[in-house]
């Protein structure tokens, strides 16, 4: 399993709940959605721009 880190994060009250419900929805937590959301961002990126190594950063 890949080390995990503690991130905060400041959004929107309107925004977060959006976020929560629509984590109901997918029948996932809160954090898993915004975790689903967040790889499918790097995911398409990547996909436009090539990988990223994260060593070289």
């Amino acid at each position: 399993m890949f080390p995990l880190s503690i991130f905060c994060l400041r959004i929107q009250k309107n925004t977060l709940e959006k976020l929560r419900t629509i984590s109901k929805k997918h029948e996932r937590s809160l954090n898993k959605e915004i975790t689903k959301v967040i790889l499918d961002y790097v995911e398409e990126y990547e996909k436009n721009h090539g990988p990223i190594d994260v060593h070289s950063t």
